[in-house]
C-alpha cells in the first residue's frame, strides 16, 4: 500500500493533504453543528450612524499609509460599532459589525464610499483572519457597494489588503479601535 502525506505551512497553521492506494476507512471530522455564521445583507449597516462612536479622527493619517483617505486634508473619520460590541476572552462575537464613515471638515458626507467589517464566524470563513468579512458601503445608500456588478465584499477584498493591514492589530482581533 502506498501512502503519502504531505505537509504544508499557511499563514501560521499546518495544513495536510493525506493519499493512499488502498481504499480505508477514515471517517471525515464533522463540522460542529452550532458554529455560528453571521452572513451581512444590504439591511446590516442601516442607521449605522446611531450606534456607539468608537472614534473620531480628523485630516491627514501617515499611519494608514494609502488607505482610509489618509491623504486627503481635513477629512473627518467616524467609527461606529453595532449595538457597542465587547470583545470576550480577545474576541468580538460573531455577528459584529463595524463601520468607517467619511466626512469633509464642514461635517457633509464626503464623497467616498465608506468601509465596513463585519465578524461572520463560521467554520471555513477567512479563518486566517478571524473570520473577518470586509466591505465597502455605497456612500448615498449604505447598502453594500456593487461597481461593474461586482458586490464588493469578501474576506479577500482589495487583494488581501483589509487582512494585510489589520493584521497588525492581531492582538485586538483585527480592530485597531475599539474596546
Amino acid at each position: 500500500m502506498k501512502k503519502i502525506i504531505q505537509f504544508f505551512i499557511f499563514s501560521g497553521a499546518v495544513l495536510f493533504t493525506y493519499f493512499s492506494c488502498k481504499k480505508e476507512s477514515i471517517t471525515p471530522t464533522p463540522v460542529p453543528v452550532n458554529t455560528p455564521e453571521f452572513i451581512a445583507d444590504d439591511n446590516t449597516f442601516t442607521d449605522y450612524n446611531k450606534w456607539t462612536l468608537l472614534a473620531e479622527r480628523t485630516g491627514k493619517d501617515p499611519l494608514l499609509g494609502i488607505f482610509h483617505n489618509a491623504d486627503v486634508p481635513g477629512i473627518i473619520r467616524k467609527v461606529y460599532i453595532k449595538d457597542n460590541a465587547q470583545r470576550v476572552n480577545g474576541q468580538y462575537p460573531v455577528g459584529t459589525i463595524i463601520v468607517k464613515e467619511y466626512r469633509n471638515a464642514n461635517g457633509t458626507l464626503a464623497d467616498f464610499d465608506q468601509l465596513a467589517m463585519v465578524k461572520r464566524g463560521g467554520v471555513s470563513f477567512n479563518t486566517a483572519f478571524n473570520n473577518w468579512e470586509w466591505f465597502r458601503l455605497d456612500r448615498t445608500n449604505t447598502k453594500i457597494a456593487v461597481i461593474a456588478g461586482e458586490i464588493i465584499r469578501g474576506g479577500t477584498l482589495g487583494d488581501n489588503a483589509c487582512n494585510n493591514c489589520h493584521s497588525g492589530a492581531k492582538n485586538k482581533d483585527l480592530v485597531f479601535t475599539g474596546n
